[in-house]
């Protein structure tokens, strides 16, 4: 009962099962609580000048401002949609030409196809939004330049709220339909 009971104690007795904890410890601190600074900016009137600690901190405000204005059950209800879309016809099309691909007889044919399906996968969201904005311009898009060439009104796609919920759910269908494919290859 004499023994000294204390934090420093408890580590030097255990040192190794410690040093073995502290990979999965320094993982969780970087991953999880590191991040949770970022709450702070729900409290602030944000400011670039000023940085997340320059900015004016205005408590429940933003909160007060968002419950008020009355599109939170339209924000919720969006958030809820396209993740119900991206789910399901995600995981239809992912199904699909995973099965498509592997009943291809040509192995080549099969492995370049399942190689250009995947490639989308690696494209970051930076140069998807490039991407879109080239195709989508009103001006100089790839999409209304085209219409022109026909000699047809181009289209402002930016001024089109109804049309980006199915641009939206393609483009992301685009991007993670040979990830999710190449994982129920695995399966079949």
């Amino acid at each position: 009962m004499d023994k000294k009971w204390g934090l420093l104690a408890e580590l030097k007795k255990n040192k190794v099962l410690f040093l073995m904890l502290s990979p999965a410890l320094i993982f969780f601190i970087v991953n999880n609580y590191f991040p949770m600074v970022g709450i702070y900016y729900a409290f602030t009137r944000f400011d670039f000048r000023g940085g997340l600690f320059g900015s004016p901190f205005i408590g429940l405000k933003n909160f007060d401002f968002l419950f008020k204005s009355n599109t939170l059950l339209t924000i919720t209800q969006n958030t809820i949609l396209y993740n119900l879309a991206f789910i399901i016809i995600g995981n239809v099309l992912q199904i699909f030409t995973a099965i498509l691909l592997s009943e291809l007889i040509g192995k080549w044919f099969r492995k370049i196809t399942q190689t250009l399906i995947f490639l989308p996968y690696f494209v970051s969201y930076v140069i998807l939004s490039v991407l879109v904005y080239n195709l989508f311009n009103h001006e100089y898009g790839f999409i209304n330049t085209l219409l022109k060439s026909f000699h047809m009104q181009p289209y402002d796609f930016y001024n089109s709220p109804e049309i980006w919920k199915y641009l939206i759910v393609g483009f992301y269908l685009w991007k993670w339909l040979g990830y999710g494919t190449v994982i129920y290859l695995a399966t079949i």
